[in-house]
């Protein structure tokens, strides 16, 4: 059982959606700079594909995919994960930093097929796997990914206000 001042202390709204003082500019730094770097990075992905990779030819999706796809989709999360908790973030902000790289990729793929529907015509699916399912998995690995930064984020922050406290 936790000592009263250890539960006094404790604070679950700090805990569960960041410190109170700069809530807003966390959440826009760390969820919507991870989430446009993403974006952004999708559409050079896209215009690649599209665009040049018929002049150029076509393992150019090889060499950008099988690096960088990856990392953003499942190595990414818990690092940022890291950074935010250790900056006094919540774990609803850890929580959307592990869901959105599996929302904006099931973003830009829906988009990809949107596009290559209007351009040429027809309807393109690639791979024998249904999107959702790609989706769920991809969101499930970026969510345990950004539970474990979280978790590893917030004990760090707390070590080393101990030590500062000494």
């Amino acid at each position: 059982m936790p000592s009263p001042s250890t539960a006094a202390t404790f604070d679950y709204r700090a805990f569960l959606w960041g410190h109170p003082r700069d809530r807003r500019r966390h959440w826009r730094l760390f969820v919507g700079g991870y989430v446009l770097a993403m974006l952004a990075l999708f559409a050079l992905f896209l215009l690649f594909d599209r665009v040049l990779a018929p002049v150029v030819g076509e393992q150019i999706g090889d060499t950008l995919y099988s690096p960088v796809l990856p990392v953003l989709l499942f190595y990414s999360p818990p690092f940022v994960s890291v950074a935010s908790a250790y900056r006094r973030g919540g774990l609803s902000t850890s929580v959307a930093i592990g869901v959105a790289p599996s929302l904006v990729f099931g973003a830009f793929v829906t988009l990809d097929v949107a596009v290559h529907l209007v351009t040429t015509g027809e309807y393109v699916t690639r791979g024998d796997t249904a999107l959702w399912a790609l989706l769920v998995m991809f969101g499930l690995f970026g969510l345990v990914g950004s539970l474990v930064g979280f978790v590893v984020g917030t004990v760090g922050r707390f070590v080393v206000d101990r030590f500062r406290s000494r």
